[in-house]
């Protein structure tokens, strides 16, 4: 086992404003939703994050999220304003573009970040964001931000929006009804085919019609260790905990510090994830709390993984396991 850890250099992240989200999308990676943990980034955490960035030799750029992070415009445009100070590139914003009712409040959002430094937009589209936001809200965002912003939108995924406009774009959808106009059967695997998910947070249970279950052996002999090491789409949640690759939920680190070196000791849950991964993680949850296997299985290393650290959370066996919200 390695004796030592430390995140390499930053290269372009996600700074979370907020976990909370007007959407609970069955998709959604960071388990964000109406009741996820409504804690928002202050104001002195808000600056230590910045300046942190700032600092980082290899930063190319950054983009603004949350959860939703337009249902607090304050914090939004405070937060685009802290790194025009700093110096810390923007590169987008992520929406859903559910404040955007009609063409002229989502031009009023869009100006107003404008004028606080905000250049391009990035807004969603999927299936499973139309379970929550009318097609047309979707449309008039990425309308305003084209009009409003240098950048403008880069919609994604664009190629929903055909797909999703065979049906009323003035209404909001289940998966089924968007299966059923597209010609897909209930659990055909195409979906997955046209987005890119990851099978972690809230994926494997919203989405459980289109996984094959596996018992944990079958992810035996996986390691995290690239996922861990990569800065490459890192981000920032509204604590400062820094979150590698796309897996929230294990924080190596802080923006207090953001290379603070780890041993096995002080982080025993990523030391597992380095070595063996999710199965590695699953034998430390056995051993150091009463969890126990689903007996159904699992749809990949990121359910197993997160299945198990929820254990490890609430237990408080492994401080890197954080934040607890995230697991409750």
């Amino acid at each position: 086992m390695a004796e030592k850890f430390r995140l390499p250099p930053l290269l372009s992240g996600g700074v979370m404003l907020s976990w909370r989200c007007d959407n609970a999308c069955r998709h959604c990676q960071y388990r964000c939703g109406p009741t996820a943990d409504g804690a928002k980034m202050d104001a002195a955490t808000l600056e230590t994050v910045m300046a942190m960035l700032a600092g980082e030799p290899r930063l190319s750029g950054i983009h603004l999220a949350g959860g939703e992070a337009t249902l607090d415009m304050d914090g939004l445009e405070q937060a685009l304003l802290s790194a025009a100070r700093h110096g810390v590139r923007v590169d987008y914003l992520e929406t859903n573009g559910g404040f955007a009712i009609d063409l002229p409040a989502a031009r009023s959002v869009f100006r107003r970040l404008r004028k606080a430094g905000l250049e391009r937009a990035l807004v969603s589209v999927s299936p499973y964001h139309n379970e929550f936001i009318p097609l047309e809200r979707t449309l008039f965002a990425i309308q305003s931000a084209e009009e409003e912003l240098p950048g403008g939108a880069f919609p994604w995924l664009e190629r929903f929006i055909p797909m999703i406009a065979k049906m009323d774009v003035r209404r909001t959808h289940t998966l089924s009804e968007f299966l059923a106009a597209n010609g897909f059967s209930p659990g055909d695997p195409r979906l997955l085919a046209l987005f890119p998910l990851s099978t972690g947070g809230r994926s494997p249970a919203g989405l459980r019609a289109f996984y094959a279950r596996r018992p944990i052996d079958a992810f035996a002999g996986e390691s995290c260790a690239d996922t861990l090491r990569n800065l490459s789409h890192f981000h920032v949640d509204p604590r400062g905990n820094i979150f590698p690759g796309h897996c929230p939920g294990v924080a190596p680190a802080t923006a207090d510090d953001p290379h603070a070196q780890q041993t096995p000791d002080e982080a025993p849950g990523l030391f597992a994830l380095l070595e063996g991964g999710p199965a590695a993680l699953a034998r430390l949850a056995a051993e150091r709390t009463d969890w126990t296997p689903d007996a159904a299985g699992y749809a990949s290393g990121c359910d197993v993984c997160w299945h198990a650290r929820g254990a490890l959370a609430r237990a408080g066996a492994c401080p890197e396991v954080r934040p607890p919200s995230f697991y409750t």
